[in-house]
C-alpha cells in the first residue's frame, strides 16, 4: 500500500508502508522545514479548478502516467491599453514565488496545470508556499480533485476525522479507494489530518509518480506592431516551455472573435478604427492541457499623416518675406495649409506659406504651423523652430544714399534759411 504523505511519520507509528523515492531524489525532497503558521492548508480552501481528463489521484499514486485531455484555460494579459504601438504583453499562470529556475518548478507548475493546486491567496497574489507545510488534510484535498469527485461509499471512519471535518469527504475517498490505510497509534489506527509534510516534495513525489509527463508551462505574449488601420500587427510568443508547444491564434474585435483571422498576424481595416484589438493565442501539447491567453484591448487608431519637416528660409529681418516649405511627410500625395504665428499667436490673415514680417515684428518669435491633409486621414500639424525678427539689415549702398539723402537736405536748408 502506497500512502505518499506517511512518510513523515515516525516508523514506529506509521501501519504504511512509504513510497520509495527515485533514484533523483534529494534530501531537500524530505527535509523537515521549519514550523509555519498553517498558512499552506488554506490552499485546499481554494475553489477548485480541476480539468476533464486530469490525470486521476489513484495513477498519480500508483505510478500511473494518465495523460490529459486538452482543455482550455484562459488567463489576460495585464498590458497598457494606452499604447497603440509596440509592446502589448501577456499574462503568465506562474505562481508568484515558483521562478523558473526553482528545482521543482515543472512538477509544481504542472500541478497548477492539472487543477490539483489552485494555490494560497496573498495579498500579492497567487502563491504556491513552497516550503510552508502541507498537511495531510490538504493532501487529501488535492487527490480527491485530481480524480474529478467521485462518488463512493464511505466505510468505517477514522477516529479522528468525524463528518463534520471540513475535508471529511476527501479523506475518506482516500480511505475506501485504498490510498491510505492510516496511521497505527497505541491509541488505535487514525489519519492525523493536520499532520504536515512539505509542499515541493509532495509537488515532486506525485509528478515523478505520474511518470513526469508533458505540460505546458506558460510564458507571455507580445502584440507588436503599431496599432493603426492599415497595418500589421502580429502575436509574439516567447518563454513557453517545452519548445515542442504549437500555437493557434484568434483576433477579436471589440471583444468578438474576427471571422477568418487565425493567422499570427493580422491587418487593420478601415472599419477597425475606433474598436478595440486583441489577440488570443491557445499552446497545444499532445497530450497535456492547452494553455490561452489573450492580450488587452487596444484601441485602433485610424490613417494619420505622419508629418516629416517644416523649414523656413529668408532673413528673418523687418520687411524682409519668408518662406516655409514641408518634406518628408507621409502619404507623399499630402497638401498642406499654413499659419503664421508672431509672439505665440496667430496672425490674421496669414495662411500662405510665404509671410513678409512687418516693424511691429520686431524683437518677437515668428514661428509657422504647417498642418496636412489628405481625404480619409487624420490631419496632423507640426510647427517650425522659432526665429527672433532682427532689425532691418542695409547694405553700404544704401547706408552711402542715405548718407547723401542726408547731406543734400542739410545743404538745401542752409540755403533757403
Amino acid at each position: 500500500m502506497v500512502d505518499v504523505d506517511s512518510a513523515s511519520e515516525p516508523a514506529a507509528e506509521s501501519a504504511e508502508t512509504p513510497a520509495p523515492d527515485p533514484a533523483t531524489d534529494t534530501a531537500a525532497d524530505t527535509a523537515a522545514e521549519p514550523a509555519t503558521d498553517g498558512a499552506a492548508a488554506r490552499d485546499a480552501e481554494l475553489p477548485p479548478v480541476v480539468a476533464d481528463g486530469a490525470p486521476e489521484a489513484a495513477d498519480l499514486l500508483r505510478g500511473g502516467a494518465a495523460a490529459a485531455s486538452p482543455v482550455t484555460s484562459s488567463v489576460t494579459a495585464h498590458a497598457s491599453a494606452e499604447a497603440p504601438a509596440v509592446g502589448v504583453t501577456g499574462g503568465t499562470e506562474r505562481f508568484i514565488d515558483v521562478p523558473k529556475s526553482h528545482k521543482f518548478t515543472k512538477p509544481i507548475m504542472w500541478m497548477k496545470a492539472t487543477g490539483l493546486s489552485t494555490g494560497v491567496r496573498t495579498i500579492k497574489g497567487i502563491a504556491y508556499k513552497l516550503t510552508s507545510k502541507l498537511t495531510r488534510e490538504a493532501m487529501a484535498a488535492f487527490l480527491y480533485r485530481g480524480e474529478g469527485n467521485p462518488k463512493f461509499t464511505p466505510g468505517s471512519r477514522f477516529p479522528d476525522v468525524p463528518k463534520s471535518h471540513k475535508f471529511y469527504t476527501s479523506i475518506m475517498w482516500m480511505k475506501s479507494a485504498g490510498l491510505t490505510t492510516g496511521i497505527k497509534t497505541p491509541k488505535g489506527v487514525i489519519y492525523r489530518p493536520q499532520h504536515n509534510t512539505t509542499r515541493e516534495a509532495t509537488a515532486a513525489f506525485l509528478y515523478r509518480q505520474a511518470g513526469s509527463p508533458e505540460f505546458i508551462d506558460s510564458g507571455t505574449v507580445k502584440l507588436s506592431g503599431t496599432v493603426m488601420v492599415a497595418e500589421t500587427v502580429t502575436a509574439e510568443p516567447s518563454g513557453w516551455a517545452p519548445s515542442s508547444t504549437t500555437y493557434t491564434y484568434q483576433w477579436l474585435k471589440n471583444g468578438t472573435a474576427i471571422p477568418d483571422t487565425t493567422d499570427v498576424a493580422y491587418t487593420l481595416l478601415p472599419e477597425d478604427e475606433g474598436a478595440t484589438v486583441q489577440v488570443k493565442i491557445t499552446g497545444r501539447l499532445e497530450g497535456a492541457k492547452s494553455i490561452s491567453m489573450t492580450t488587452n484591448p487596444v484601441t485602433v487608431k485610424g490613417l494619420e499623416v505622419t508629418p516629416g519637416t517644416v523649414t523656413v528660409k529668408g532673413s528673418p529681418e523687418v520687411t524682409k518675406t519668408l518662406t516655409a516649405s514641408a518634406t518628408g511627410w507621409v502619404p507623399a500625395a499630402t497638401e498642406y495649409t499654413y499659419q503664421w504665428y508672431i509672439a505665440g499667436s496667430p496672425v490674421a490673415g496669414a495662411t500662405s506659406s510665404t509671410y513678409t514680417l512687418a516693424a511691429g515684428d520686431l524683437g518677437k518669435a515668428v514661428t509657422v504651423r504647417v498642418t496636412g491633409r489628405l481625404a480619409g486621414y487624420k490631419p496632423a500639424g507640426l510647427t517650425s523652430k522659432a526665429l527672433t525678427v532682427k532689425p532691418k539689415q542695409i547694405t553700404v549702398a544704401e547706408a552711402t544714399e542715405m548718407v547723401r539723402q542726408t547731406i543734400f537736405s542739410e545743404v538745401n536748408r542752409i540755403r533757403t534759411g
